[in-house]
């Protein structure tokens, strides 16, 4: 198979090529290919939450995780929203306290699934973090009683 090829004393007066203009900010985000997911990420959620049927009450149960902080900030100013829940990577559902508005009582954070549920007749509470800000349920239901006793 023949190949053509073209000389540069061929070409008198050749035109520069130019290739499409992209801004430096664009430049950094094609060299960041996880920036990208975060980005994308984020529309995701909040085509997502936009979906939900948000009530008045202070948390919101979501099926999957999605990253919901920017979301509330942006459409909960009066900042009703206290908690959210949604399963666990591991096991179960995480009840998380939203941007510092709530913390679980301290007293939670020493108790077995045993002793929670001997103290609140709550089945199903796995674990407490020392932080306050975050509850393990074995249930979604669980994780709702969890929340309505804060």
């Amino acid at each position: 198979m023949a190949s053509a090829s073209v000389s540069s004393s061929t070409i008198s007066n050749p035109l520069p090529v130019r290739s499409p203009s992209i801004s430096s900010e664009s430049t950094r985000f094609l060299s960041q290919p996880n920036e990208i997911n975060n980005i994308l990420s984020e529309i995701d959620a909040d085509i997502y939450l936009s979906s939900l049927k948000i009530k008045n009450c202070e948390y919101i149960v979501l099926d999957k995780y999605v990253p919901y902080n920017d979301f509330i900030i942006k459409h909960d100013s009066e900042e009703k929203i206290k908690f959210v829940i949604y399963p666990s990577k591991r096991n179960g559902y995480e009840v998380r306290t939203v941007l510092g508005r709530k913390e679980f009582p301290k007293e939670w954070t020493n108790l077995s699934e045993k002793e929670f549920y001997n103290e609140y007749k709550v089945n199903g509470v796995l674990y407490c973090h020392s932080n306050r800000k975050l509850c393990i349920t074995s249930s979604v239901e669980s994780a709702i009683k969890v929340v309505e006793l804060t």
